[in-house]
Formats: structure tokens, sequence, C-alpha cells
């Protein structure tokens, strides 16, 4: 570099610099003099930054064009946002559009369109004609609440333990980031083959240790769960599990470092088991299944007085248990050291498959399927709760539901294969999914905290009781009591209609929408490690269900099959129980400032559409009536569009809104930016939902 480049280079910084300081210099007089007169403010402490100060006089120079529905205020805070939304920068400067507040009034004039041709488009018009993606207008928010929600608990479970999450999340995260999962499964490991003893000394022994298996939500040959009489309360049933192959066995053995006999003696019963012809199987005694429910109670266990009390404990099962029969003909073909062998395997693969819900490891156990009913289990988001968007909404839950959620095992819970290519995953992310699949109660109890107040409860149980008498009347002599042409099966439906029991998910135990028995909290030490918790934990939501059954409780005492966070309800179909998710309690659906009108409208509807379903005994309709009233519909939807046009009428017999007004709540409840873009196949379309309750209505 010659000597003139170089002097000329130090010379044009040395300008640049002064320069720079004469600017910030007069820039942060312009500051002090332009704040002194009170035209500015001053922006930030260490900068000289400054906004100028607008007038009220200055902001006509605005100049708005407003239409009848918006105002100043309106249209700057929508921003770029469509109408009916408004524009908002979260805290890292993101852009998004959120719901307009609307309140004592739900609904959203702005978003109406009320020279169109069609209901929807009156009700939802302008929104849709400037919304370009997929939406529906009812739940286009729905991720982003429970997101906002989830984060909310994230953090206030996160540093300071004081409850069974935030204390599992402490020791997971010191596992994690310390690389710590072997020790911890072998304390997972070690407490499971303390549980199923040291040996297996007679038969009646062997059947209560596979009951220990199940009772943690260990892989298992049968699984215990919650099933449900015709009668309308709960059996203790059992459905078919799993045998692990000989790799499985003997691997997971190898793991944790027992003897090559022993795993021979796995690998022998597993051959047993598996080779053994269909034919040369027997079905398991009453007597076998009894003692298994025994196993999974345990000793001392505060559901262990329920055996006294029960005296004897029948066990149904909806189909073959042949994992289990296949089992049992290993017993009695080789001995106790070959059984006890095959426990271990299954309680070493049982840990493994509770680190799985932490990191992935093992997650869809070596390639083995579950199943259920003959068909693969569906995906759980957590124990006893279907993942996420896997049903309709405000759809029939079935006692096959109930039994498949209660019986689901931890290796239908395990992480996200993703995981597997991180090196080391973030340990608060990873605990925090983990947490949430393994502590659904309590953490439905801490949304409902979020998501409801005491006057919005107090909004809906005089509601929901004069709307299931509004279906009762609607059922008996209304315009919809010809789908049921029996008058005496009117009457019946009816009272199944005023018999209808609504709970809300995360509503504290004891509570008018909450289950009546309390929630019997594990023990766990502060040595215990992360693993080891979550088969704790596992074996208290077990003992919950499991009470349900030997208990015989009503099956309006369920617990709930879907996330709080889903803004969705639904109904059991063999009984007149419904469930109301505290993610649909909320706008646009339910809130403690809408007045009584918007209220029924909205949340009121839904209650009535679930109640309605009590006439969905389609073996008992009037098919004629049927297709004359539902000849819009397709017959696929039939049953939801009863329910819809049931409910519609029930809604307006109350007297608390009218018909227009409720024709413009519902079609823009169910109006979205697509006709026909919605996948629920149970259910009218999206648009079409809202204009054919309009068209039965006026």
């Amino acid at each position: 570099m010659s000597v003139e480049f170089t002097t000329t280079l130090w010379v044009a910084l040395g300008v640049s610099s002064v320069v720079s300081l004469v600017v910030y210099s007069g820039q942060c007089t312009s500051q002090q003099l332009c704040v002194e007169r009170g035209e500015c403010v001053a922006v930030g402490y260490e900068s000289c930054n400054f906004v100028n100060r607008v007038t009220p006089a200055g902001l006509t120079a605005l100049n708005l064009t407003l239409d009848g529905t918006s105002t100043a205020l309106s249209v700057l805070t929508r921003g770029v946002c469509a109408p009916g939304l408004r524009q908002a920068i979260d805290h890292e400067g993101r852009l998004s559009c959120t719901r307009a507040p609307n309140f004592p009034n739900a609904f959203n004039a702005e978003a109406a369109d009320p020279s169109a041709a069609s209901p929807h488009e009156r009700a939802c018009g302008k929104w849709i004609t400037a919304t370009s993606s997929p939406s529906s207008f009812s739940f286009f928010d729905e991720t982003e609440v429970a997101s906002k929600i989830s984060t909310q608990i994230y953090h206030q479970t996160r540093d300071v333990p004081t409850d069974d999450v935030s204390r599992f999340r402490k020791a997971c995260e010191l596992m994690v980031s310390n690389a710590a999962s072997a020790p911890a499964a072998q304390a997972a490991f070690d407490f499971l083959v303390a549980k199923l003893g040291a040996s297996t000394p007679s038969k009646t022994r062997a059947m209560e240790q596979l009951g220990v298996l199940s009772s943690f939500y260990c892989d298992a040959p049968m699984q215990l769960g919650a099933g449900l009489s015709t009668g309308g309360s709960f059996l203790t049933t059992a459905v078919d599990g799993m045998v692990l192959s000989e790799s499985q066995a003997t691997e997971a053995l190898y793991a944790f470092g027992l003897d090559y006999e022993t795993r021979e003696h796995a690998r022998e019963f597993v051959k047993e088991a598996i080779a053994v012809p269909l034919s040369m199987l027997l079905p398991p005694t009453a007597e076998q299944l009894a003692e298994i429910v025994i196993g999974s109670i345990g000793v001392n266990t505060w559901l262990s007085d329920a055996v006294t009390i029960q005296g004897t404990l029948p066990v149904t099962s909806p189909g073959r248990l042949e994992a289990l029969e296949r089992v049992l003909y290993a017993v009695d073909e080789t001995n106790t050291q070959h059984f006890h062998a095959y426990l271990m395997a299954s309680a070493a693969r049982c840990a493994y498959a509770a680190q799985s819900v932490v990191d992935g490891e093992l997650g869809t156990n070596a390639g083995h399927t579950h199943t259920f009913g003959g068909k693969p289990r569906r995906r759980m988001q957590s124990l006893g709760r279907f993942e996420w968007g896997s049903a309709d909404r405000l759809l029939n839950f079935g006692a096959s539901d109930v039994l498949e959620a209660t019986t689901a095992t931890w290796s239908a819970l395990s992480a996200p294969s993703s995981l597997l290519t991180v090196a080391r995953p973030d340990a608060e992310v990873a605990c925090w999914e983990a947490a949430k699949r393994a502590f659904p109660d309590h953490l439905d109890e801490l949304v409902f905290e979020k998501l409801t107040t005491p006057t919005l409860l107090t909004q809906l149980e005089p509601m929901i009781d004069g709307l299931k008498e509004a279906v009762a009347a609607e059922l008996v002599s209304g315009r919809m009591a010809g789908l049921v042409a029996d008058p005496a099966e009117r009457l019946r439906l009816a009272n199944r209609a005023r018999s209808t029991n609504f709970k809300i998910a995360g509503a504290p135990r004891g509570s008018h929408f909450g289950r009546d028995d309390a929630f019997e909290r594990p023990i766990i030490r502060s040595d215990d490690g992360a693993l080891l918790i979550l088969l704790k934990q596992g074996n208290a939501v077990f003992l919950d269900r499991l009470a349900l059954a030997l208990e015989q409780q009503d099956a309006c005492q369920h617990p709930p099959l879907m996330s709080s966070l889903a803004r969705n309800a639904y109904k059991l179909a063999s009984s007149p129980c419904s469930m109301l998710l505290p993610g649909i309690l909320v706008p646009p659906f339910a809130s403690d400032r809408y007045d009584t009108k918007s209220m029924y409208e909205r949340i009121g509807f839904v209650v009535a559409h679930e109640i309605a379903h009590v006439a969905s005994e389609v073996s008992k309709w009037d098919l004629d009536f049927a297709a004359t009233i539902l000849s819009n519909f397709t017959i696929a939807t039939w049953e939801e569009a009863a329910a819809d046009l049931l409910a519609a009428d029930a809604v307006l017999s109350t007297g608390k809104t009218t018909t227009s007004e409720l024709c413009l709540a519902v079609s823009q409840i169910w109006c979205c930016t697509r006709s026909g873009s919605s996948t629920q196949s149970s259910h009218p379309k999206c648009n079409v939902r809202g204009d054919e309750i309009c068209n039965w209505i006026t």
C-alpha cells in the first residue's frame, strides 16, 4: 500500500468522524431544544432520538375517510389487516393480524357485508374478500391463542419448583443438559424390577406382575383401561397388547447389563410365545384377569381398599387378548426363570419408552406396530388425550375412544424423531414437551385458570340448564319433533336432553363443571430422577382412571379426551355427557364481557348442538321426514345437520335473541374464506352450514 493512499485513507476517516460528531451533536442539541419547547418526546435513555408531539388540532391532518362501521381508531389499529382484525406487533417486532375485540355485542360488524346476497357473506363478506389464504373466521387464531397460553404456563412452571410439573421439569433439564439419561433410565428400570418382585413363585403372582406392567403404561401383553357399559357406567376393561420380539427383549436386557443367561431365558420365552399356533391358545380365565387387576392396583396404594370393597373384579374385553394368551402359553411351557427374564425385558423396554417421551429414543418401539381393535393406534398428545386435530369439531366420541385413550402406553407418546438428529436437544424445550405429555390433568387445570373466569362460569350454569329444557321441549313438540316418529321415544330423548351433564376440562375436582373425586398425586422424592418421576406420574394417572371402573362411576366422570387448548367440544355418543374444552370459551364463542344475547348465539348454540345429539339415534328416525328437512345436506352429515337445526330452534325458543340476529351470528361463526374448505366429513361444510341454518329459521 502506498504512502499517499494510506494518508488519504486516514484523512477520510478523520473527516468522516468529525462530521459524524458534528451531526450527532446537532441532533442532540435539536432534541434538547425540541423537548424544552414541548414539541417532541425523547426516545431512549442513551440516544438523542426523538419523535414529534402531535397536537389535537394536528390530528385533523389525517383527514380519514370513514364508513358507517369504522372509527379513526379502528382504521388505524386495523393497519394492513382484513376487516374484523387488528394489526399487532409482538415482542420480537413481527407483525400479525389478531381478532378485533367485540363486546358487549359479539357480532363483528366490520367483517360483515350487509349488501351481500348469502347469509355467510352478509356476516363475513368483507373479511372473506380481504383474506387470501384458506381460513375460518372462528378458528384462524386457535393455534396462536393456544401457543400464547402454553407459553404463559411454560414460564409459570419454569423456575421455582412449586408443583409436580415444575419439579419434573427441573429434574429433566438436569438429566438432559448433563447427558444423564442412562443413569436416569437405570433408576427407572430398578424401580420397575423392584415392583415386579425378585421372582415368580406362582401363576397367580405371574398375573399380578403383568398387572404391574400395565399400571405403569408399559407395553404389556394386555393393557387395562376404563371401558363403558351400555348403561353408562365404567367397567374395568382389558385390550390386546404386545409380545416383545426376541431382539427387543435381549437388546433391552443387554442395555441394562443383564447377563447372557438371563437374556437367553428371555429369548427362549419369546420364541415359545410367538411360535405357538393360534389354535393352541386358550383365553384367560376370569380369575386370571382379576389377578391382573389386583396386581395393577398394587399394595398399599390409595386404591387398594377398592379390591376389598368390590369383592369380585369382573373384567371385560372388546376382543381377543391374543398377546396375553401367547404369554400364558409360554408361562406353562417354560419355567419361572424364563418368565421373570421376560418381565425384566419388558421393564427395560418401559424405562426406555419413558426416555423416548423426552428425547425420542426408541419412540417407534423398534418398528413394532401398536394396534387397537385391529387398527393402528392413533397418535396421542398426552396420557389419555388424542393428538390435536385428530377429530372433527363438535363431534361424538364413543366408548371405544374412551378405552383407546385410557390404554395408550408411553411408547405412543415419544418425542418427535427430529430430536434424534440433534446432538444435544434443548433441555428446556424437550422437558417442557415431555411435561405436557405426562401431566395432562394438571395442565388442564392451569389452562382452565387462564381461559375462564368466575363471571363466565356464572353465566354458563343457568344458560346450560335453560338450553337443556329448550332442546327437550323442541324434541317433544317443536318443528324437529317429527324426526322421531314415536311419541314415547321423543319423551325418552327429551329426558336424556334434560339430564345431559356438562363438564369443562380442567375445572376443579368437586366443582360444578369438574369431576367428583380428587386426583391422588404420586409420591416422588428429590433423588428419583426424571424418568422415574414419569413412571410414577403415569401410575397415578392409571389409578385415577381405573378407579372410575372399579367404582363403576357414571360415564360423565370421564377425563377429557382432547387437549384443553383445543377450540372444541364433544359428546359421548352412548351417554348424555358433554365436554367443553376451555379453548372454546374464548372469543368469538364466549367472553365474560359478552351480553346475554351474544352468549346464547355463540357458546349457547354450541351447547344446544351438543345436547341435541341425544336425538342422533338414526334407528329411531322417520327417514322420510329426515329426507325432507335435510334435503340440502349430504347423507353423511345428516346427524350433525339435524343437531344444528334443533339447536337453532332451541336457542330461539329461549327468547334471548331474534331470528335475524341468530342468523348473522351462526353465519359468522361458521364462515370461511373458501366455500367447502372444511375437511370435516361428518359436518356440513363451512359457509353452507350457516346458510342452511338461516334458511331453516327464516
